[in-house]
């Protein structure tokens, strides 16, 4: 799988600092694959990216830059588990997407929806339960950072209901949160993870 976009003209307004208005053209390239194994209860996956190693929230490359190679990125690889002894649940460990259940319209309510974050997160789907159309259950432990053997980390719960009435709407209601621990979590340090 994979996607291209190029976008011909980018616009930034309303920049920090006073900074000036910017337009630019830019470019983002990705291509992973997904292999499955044990009667698809096992699958292991990766994603090559273009951006800026020093950037976790953007795949895009800007043109303009003295005609230099894009650079490409391992953005994930990973090891999932859906045993099927435990129909619902699924278990992931490596580098992935986020597990969370992201708004429809704007999806990056906190965390910049590019971040890959990487640790481990487990999540449970129950469909049909009572009134209730389904219910799921989303757990992340992830490591932000590690200086000098002290670890950072990020603790993400999250459980979702959702249910359909007169077969045209759909109502859909969350709870979750973001609980970080750990040496040197300050605002300044987070930075690259949030939505700018």
């Amino acid at each position: 799988f994979g996607d291209f976009r190029l976008r011909g003209v980018e616009a930034d307004f309303n920049r920090p600092d006073d900074q000036p208005d910017r337009y630019r053209a830019r470019i983002r390239f990705r291509l992973g694959a997904e292999y499955s194994f044990w009667d698809k209860q096992m699958a292991v996956g990766a994603l090559l990216s273009t951006g800026n190693k020093d950037d976790p929230r953007s795949p895009y490359v800007s043109f303009g830059q003295l005609f230099e190679d894009f650079d490409i990125f391992l953005d994930r690889a990973y090891l999932r588990y859906s045993p099927s002894f435990f129909e619902g649940s699924s278990f992931i460990g490596g580098k992935f997407g986020l597990t969370l259940k992201n708004k429809a319209i704007y999806n990056e309510l906190v965390w910049d929806y590019d971040v890959q974050p990487e640790g481990v997160a487990a999540s449970y789907k129950r469909e049909n339960i009572g009134p209730i159309d389904d219910i799921s259950l989303t757990v992340g432990q992830y490591i932000v950072e590690e200086n000098d053997s002290r670890i950072s980390w990020l603790t993400t719960p999250q459980i979702v209901f959702s249910n359909s009435f007169a077969e045209v709407y759909k109502v859909t209601l969350g709870a979750g949160g973001f609980l970080y621990y750990g040496h040197n979590l300050t605002p300044g340090g987070s930075t690259k993870l949030v939505t700018p």
